[in-house]
């Protein structure tokens, strides 16, 4: 019998076992060393304006389809639809004063090297900001990604809460923090001699508090040999999937093959 049928076959046990018992997983965000530290406008506090406000995934309205990370603490990362790291660095925010004395808070984005990259005004029409336009002529738009209404139930969910080890049954979840983000891979044994492993590059959604691959996501199948040799074969390396903490419980969302649907993993 094939790996990839013994996997679906093995689906349902995995699942039941782990209603019954607890398992095992960790992780934490894109938080990118630039050297510089996150500023605002002295005058921020007063006209209640920060980076917070604008914290999440941002998925670009154009061909590119980049995918902007911006992050409670001030930094951002920008990414090519591959999943890829293009460019990172800080927040800052700072106001424009019209001839009426009134006061527009406006999000620079600067690179690693002080550079500004994009500016986006704040849209006081709305309690949260679900598009960015940028600067005058808003020739780039990034509308705020959201998945599931995952932000409806993030209270209490924090970028801490998934580093670790998560297991059900046959199959483990490690979840650990890399210089640019998180890698969360998945181990599915499905015998002493044979099983897949799943390897997703993560970031933090501050806003939705779950964990994003966008892509890169690779399987590859392993087995050993009568003699303890070991062999792997990779199945694809453009995965894409999604990882979600709720009240202890682990869930796992692979959108190449939905290998993860019904399992929960506890630590």
């Amino acid at each position: 019998m094939s790996i990839s049928k013994k996997l679906r076959s093995t689906l349902v046990l995995a699942s039941a076992v782990c209603l019954m018992s607890g398992g095992v997983a960790w992780a934490e965000s894109v938080v990118p060393d630039t050297g510089a530290a996150y500023s605002v406008d002295s005058t921020a506090a007063e006209d209640n304006a920060s980076a917070r406000d604008i914290a999440g995934l941002w998925k670009e309205d154009g061909p590119e389809e980049r995918l902007l990370a911006i992050h409670r603490d001030g930094t951002y990362e920008l990414m090519d639809k591959t999943g890829d790291g293009t460019y990172y660095g800080t927040v800052k925010v700072i106001f424009e004063e019209y001839i009426d004395g009134s006061r527009v808070p406006l999000y620079n984005l600067y690179t690693s090297d002080g550079t500004l990259w994009m500016g986006f005004p704040k849209n006081k029409d709305e309690g949260i900001q679900s598009e960015l336009w940028s600067g005058q002529d808003g020739a780039v738009h990034f509308v705020r990604r959201l998945e599931n209404d995952y932000d409806r139930t993030s209270e209490g969910v924090d970028e801490d809460s998934y580093p670790g080890v998560w297991g059900c049954g046959r199959v483990t979840v490690v979840i650990s923090k890399e210089d640019r983000g998180y890698l969360a891979t998945v181990k599915w044994a499905n015998s002493a001699a044979d099983g897949s492993t799943w390897t997703y590059p993560c970031v933090y959604d501050d806003y939705s508090a779950i964990l994003v691959c966008s892509g890169n996501g690779v399987r590859e199948d392993y087995a050993f040999t009568d003699s303890g040799e070991e062999s792997s074969e990779e199945r694809y390396n453009d995965g894409t999937g999604t990882f979600v903490m709720r009240e202890g419980v682990l869930t796992w969302q692979d959108n190449k093959e939905n290998a993860g649907e019904s399992i929960e993993f506890r630590k």
